[in-house]
């Protein structure tokens, strides 16, 4: 399985700009340690099925990081050292 990050949010409760925000740091990250890691932000309004599986219910935004283990999760609204710290375990 490729290693992927998927942010949830809600785009009728969270600001565009956080979301970008998380998804700007991870690729930065994952860049600045070598991983090739695949991002996708996901509206929970309308979303693909098959990524919501990973989601778990509570709340936005949530930072959630996949790999062969199975999801990783830094929480909600996680800081970025531990948005960081996840990527780190992928």
């Amino acid at each position: 399985m490729d290693k992927k990050m998927l942010i949830f949010f809600s785009r009728s409760q969270d600001q565009h700009q956080s979301v970008s925000a998380y998804h700007h740091f991870a690729a930065d990250h994952a860049r600045a340690i070598g991983l090739t890691l695949s991002i996708t932000d996901v509206d929970i309004d309308p979303a693909n099925p098959q990524d919501l599986e990973f989601w778990n219910g509570e709340c936005t935004i949530e930072c959630v990081g996949v790999n062969d283990a199975g999801p990783a999760r830094a929480g909600c609204n996680p800081s970025l050292e531990d948005l960081g710290a996840l990527i780190d375990t992928l």
